[in-house]
């Protein structure tokens, strides 16, 4: 639902909320595959979510809006994770990161936050009291502040917690750097190795050992987002969360038209991640990231921008790993390089099969 904006025409009604006409039986659940932001929550969001609210689909990380004269940029996450605290992080790093990253892929600074807890009334104060210490220092560090919110207790023992956090933050200039900015001949690029968050909290959390070799990549990039798009004219940025590098070239795909390739073995993911990943029958391709992004720049460009990002080191890993070709059909296209050279469909997502990470 990031990016969505309100359609006047359609506010003030109802549409799913008359028995007739909603689709619905008498039991629907909405079941866990939408938890993994591929193509089950796509189908959530189109045929239930949007409809009900009156809102326009707009798939990208914040919505640029006019506020008392200036232009401002907004955006929401809801974060849950188990375990609260992991290897690199926890849940309060994430939850600030993961605002901060949304507005810079929208070419934004979060500037203030808004933060709502809900907690079990089990919940350990002594990690309580880490999780907001972890938070407000993020949030210091990285020049926000914490202006408002709200705390609410349930009697459950699970989940632990969940943290709801609104940014509004300054545009860096005019452009929104929404993936539909790309264009066929520009070049694909990542900020980072993949799937390090992933197999962390996984592995924290089913004690398979990999906790001592990895950690997760949580982090706020924007210091060198905003250095990059100040110096490079960068089409598009999108921060690789919940669908991973697979559901951001997806996304590129449809919201263009056009072909999306990249290489398999210029996609950096580190030896440990992979041999976890292997291990567990997961693809790191469409894992969740909590401090890499995607960019698409001008071809002339790309050496330029992976010049700027090394310099910082939360993207010093920055590689370029594809391009975007104009269709040679109706359909938008995903394929992948070999690493023998062959080029392979990448099917659309629907759901991974996996727990919540995030």
């Amino acid at each position: 639902m990031k990016g969505a904006i309100p359609d006047e025409d359609q506010r003030g009604q109802d549409p799913v909320g008359e028995a007739p006409g909603d689709g619905l039986g008498a039991q629907d659940p909405v079941g866990e595959a939408p938890g993994d932001g591929l193509g089950a929550m796509a189908d959530l969001l189109r045929d239930t979510v949007f409809p009900a609210l009156g809102v326009v689909e707009e798939a990208e990380d914040g919505v640029h809006i006019e506020l008392s004269g200036s232009r401002q940029v907004l955006t929401t996450d809801v974060f849950t994770v188990d375990p609260l605290e992991f290897p690199g992080g926890d849940i309060g790093r994430l939850a600030v990161c993961g605002v901060i990253n949304d507005l810079a892929a929208s070419g934004a600074r979060a500037r203030f936050l808004t933060v709502g807890l809900l907690l079990s009334a089990s919940l350990d104060r002594r990690v309580l009291l880490r999780v907001l210490r972890s938070l407000g220092a993020e949030a210091d560090r990285a020049g926000c502040r914490v202006v408002c919110g709200d705390t609410k207790i349930h009697q459950g023992a699970e989940p632990q917690m969940i943290i709801t956090v609104t940014a509004l933050g300054e545009p860096f200039g005019e452009h929104t750097y929404a993936l539909a900015a790309s264009r066929p001949g520009d070049l694909i690029g990542v900020t980072g190795p993949l799937a390090g968050h992933s197999i962390a909290v996984l592995s924290a959390r089913e004690g398979l050992g990999f906790e001592h070799v990895t950690a997760s990549d949580v982090a706020p990039l924007v210091n060198p987002v905003e250095a990059v798009v100040r110096r490079v004219p960068l089409r598009s940025l999108r921060d690789l969360t919940r669908g991973g590098l697979v559901g951001a070239l997806w996304d590129g795909a449809f919201a263009t038209g056009c072909h999306w390739q990249f290489e398999e073995a210029s996609v950096p993911v580190d030896r440990p991640v992979r041999a976890a990943s292997e291990l567990l029958g997961m693809d790191p391709l469409l894992l969740t990231n909590e401090g890499v992004m995607l960019f698409t720049v001008d071809a002339a460009h790309a050496d330029d921008a992976v010049a700027v990002l090394a310099e910082f080191p939360e993207t010093s890993g920055t590689r370029i790993i594809g391009e975007i070709h104009a269709s040679t059909s109706e359909e938008a296209e995903v394929t992948m390089v070999t690493a023998d050279g062959r080029v392979r469909a990448v099917p659309y997502p629907y759901a991974l099969g996996v727990p919540r990470l995030c």
